[in-house]
């Protein structure tokens, strides 16, 4: 985002102040809680934003791949991160501290326009989970989080076949419906019989997408 809509002096400002860090999988970028240093961009790998709950309960609230910007919802009045964000594989993510990022912001009014369309984009993500948590089913929730994580993601080829371009654990994915661990494996099997989804080596690949839609008709399908 940000090398997008700054002016060409500002770019190499931020070139000069921006660190670039190799992260393994599984390493924490930043705690819920902790107080905030910064911005992250993720120049190649995947993330996930969760939030911690009683007794190790853990709930996926975001996904962000290639591109994507990650540790802004900490710019509050309390400064602390809202959540937990980790790499879900190898990483490269840049850095850039919040004075820094701010001055960019002041400085730059694309940029600016551009940061509050995202974060309105985001608040109306955040609006559609709560109702799908409200109002949909483990079997749709579990549909529209495969959605999701296509739009972020994409797919890939194993064996001439399509997957979605990130290998979730079934464990990840009952972090990310609010369902139990063995209501996602019942669900996936579900799935599979009515020529919904398929496996292949733990990925999971959408074989029909009229029917994964028609089981969340009616809802808004931001995940396109």
């Amino acid at each position: 985002m940000i090398q997008r809509f700054v002016s060409t002096e500002w770019k190499l400002k931020i070139e000069k102040r921006k660190t670039v860090s190799l992260f393994k999988k599984g390493q924490l970028l930043f705690n819920e809680g902790n107080p905030v240093t910064g911005v992250y961009f993720i120049y190649s790998g995947k993330v996930k934003i969760f939030l911690n709950g009683p007794g190790g309960k853990v709930h996926i609230t975001r996904l962000a791949g290639i591109g994507d910007i990650v540790g802004h919802r900490g710019f509050n009045y309390e400064k602390i991160y809202p959540a937990s964000a980790a790499t879900m594989e190898d990483s490269e993510i840049g850095f850039i501290s919040i004075s820094d990022f701010i001055d960019a912001l002041d400085n730059n009014a694309p940029l600016l326009n551009e940061f509050l369309f995202f974060l309105g984009d985001e608040l109306k993500r955040s609006e559609y989970k709560f109702r799908s948590f409200a109002q949909m089913t483990v079997k749709q929730r579990l549909a529209e989080a495969l959605l999701n994580i296509r739009r972020v993601f994409g797919e890939k080829k194993i064996e001439k076949f399509k997957v979605l371009d990130a290998l979730m654990s079934r464990q990840e994915l009952a972090d990310m419906t609010g369902a139990s661990i063995e209501e996602v494996i019942r669900t996936i099997s579900q799935m599979k019989k009515e020529g919904i989804i398929y496996t292949i080596k733990k990925h999971i690949g959408i074989k029909n997408d009229k029917k994964i839609f028609e089981l969340i008709a009616g809802y808004p399908q931001f995940w396109k």
